[in-house]
C-alpha cells in the first residue's frame, strides 16, 4: 500500500482502485447512481437535496457526521432520514442544541438509533421523543453512520457543510463545504388557532 498526500488529501494507493480520503469520507472511484423513488413518510416538513441524483463513488471515513440545521419555520421534529446503503449496519441521529462553540457539542434533544439495511434508499427512524425546533434556531444534527458505507451525497443541488469526527483523533475537524448531502425531515408544523363565537358555531349547523 502506497501513501501520498496531495494538496492535504490522503491518497491511498490500493488494489485495483485509488481511495482519496478528504472531510472524513472516502472517493473510491466508482461511478454511477441510483434513482430516488421511495415514497415519503409521514409530512415531509424540510430536506436537503433529496430530489437529487445520489452519487456513488464515495463513502464514509470517520465515524460520526455533524450539520448544522437551521429550520426555515417552527415545526416538531419526529423523524429524519437518510440515502443510506451499500453496508448494513447500526446508526443514531441525534438533535443538538447549539453550544456556542461553533461546534456539534451541545445537548442533545433528542434522537434515533436503528439498523439500516445495505440496500440502497431512504432510510431513517421515529425520534424516541418528537422535538420541537424553533425556525432561526441554529440546531446540529449528528450521524453516527456505519463505516465504509455509502455516502449519503447527490450529484447536484445545495451544498451543505459538515464537521467530522475520528473516533481515533476525539475531536471535531471542519467545516467542510463539498458535499451535496440528502436528507429528509419529518414533522407536524403547529397550525394557529383563533376564538370561535358562537353565533359562528351556530352557523355551522
Amino acid at each position: 500500500m502506497k501513501l501520498m498526500a496531495l494538496m492535504g488529501l490522503l491518497l491511498i494507493a490500493v488494489a485495483p482502485a485509488l481511495a482519496i480520503e478528504t472531510a472524513g469520507v472516502f472517493f473510491t472511484g466508482e461511478s454511477g447512481g441510483q434513482g430516488v423513488g421511495e415514497d415519503a413518510r409521514e409530512t415531509l416538513v424540510d430536506s436537503w437535496n433529496d430530489t437529487q441524483t445520489p452519487l456513488d463513488g464515495w463513502s464514509y471515513a470517520a465515524e460520526h457526521f455533524g450539520f448544522p440545521y437551521t429550520p426555515s419555520t417552527s415545526y416538531t421534529l419526529s423523524r429524519v432520514e437518510w440515502y443510506a446503503g451499500g453496508i448494513g449496519g447500526t446508526v443514531t441521529v441525534s438533535i443538538l442544541a447549539d453550544s456556542g462553540s461553533g461546534l456539534p457539542d451541545g445537548a442533545v434533544l433528542a434522537s434515533a438509533t436503528y439498523v439500516e439495511s445495505e440496500v440502497s434508499g431512504w432510510q431513517g427512524s421515529n425520534l424516541d421523543t418528537p422535538v420541537a425546533l424553533t425556525g432561526g434556531t441554529l440546531y446540529y444534527i449528528v450521524y453516527d453512520i456505519v463505516p465504509d458505507a455509502t455516502l449519503s451525497h447527490a450529484t447536484a443541488g445545495t451544498v451543505i457543510s459538515h464537521y467530522w469526527f475520528y473516533d481515533a483523533n476525539g475531536y471535531w475537524e471542519g467545516p467542510s463545504a463539498l458535499f451535496y448531502w440528502m436528507a429528509r425531515f419529518y414533522g407536524d408544523i403547529p397550525t394557529a388557532s383563533g376564538n370561535i363565537s358562537w353565533s359562528e358555531v351556530k352557523g355551522s349547523y
